[in-house]
């Protein structure tokens, strides 16, 4: 049995479209489920059930406090915790944007080198303001319940570092697509 000599050639783009096709569910997704869940605990917070709210706080080691605290502290603390969540939702919104346009206008687009540029300036955001909002929220939640002495504690995960140096990575690719994007449209101008 013989083998025909012309081969199909892989196609990259063709490849490119359904990974971005894929991307495009996947992130959408994500960030369905991350406002879904977002929303649950933010309902669970104002409507639910104290004792749910007890159980759910216990992994932040805040549960004692949540007796003394007011609404509006509750508030303020939910949204320190949530800070980190939130830019993960506009990150992701960021990821589906860029997936997207891989579809509809190509990868090696000014606007795509944009996109991945905000996702890595976003990734990058993401531990110093986990490490932050930890630290202010762990103040906050002390000088609330104590009320007259201000505790901290400064936690650095091996996951916030591993943010900032993959936001770092991703800003620079976003700069080497940039160029390769402009390189991109003189080579078009030129054809």
């Amino acid at each position: 049995m013989s083998r025909s000599v012309f081969t199909k050639a892989p196609d990259p783009l063709g490849r490119v479209a359904r990974l971005s096709r894929f991307g495009f569910w996947i992130s959408s997704l994500a960030l369905a489920l991350s406002i879904c869940i977002v929303g649950f605990l933010v309902s669970q917070m104002l409507f639910g059930d104290p004792e749910y709210i007890t159980y759910l706080l216990e992994d932040f080691e805040i549960s004692d406090y949540m007796q003394t605290m007011t609404f509006p502290q509750t508030i303020v603390g939910g949204l320190l915790w949530g800070s980190v969540d939130f830019l993960g939702v506009i990150m992701l919104w960021q990821v589906r944007q860029l997936f997207r346009g891989f579809l509809r206008t190509g990868v090696f687009t000014e606007i795509s080198a944009r996109l991945l540029r905000r996702i890595g300036l976003i990734v990058l955001l993401m531990g110093p303001v986990s490490i932050l909002s930890g630290l202010l929220g762990s103040m906050l939640i002390s000088y609330w319940h104590l009320r007259t002495d201000v505790h901290g504690s400064l936690t650095i995960d091996d996951s916030d570092v591993y943010a900032i140096v993959i936001g770092l990575v991703i800003t620079a690719v976003s700069h080497i697509m940039l160029e390769a994007a402009r390189l991109n449209q003189e080579n078009q101008a030129f054809v």
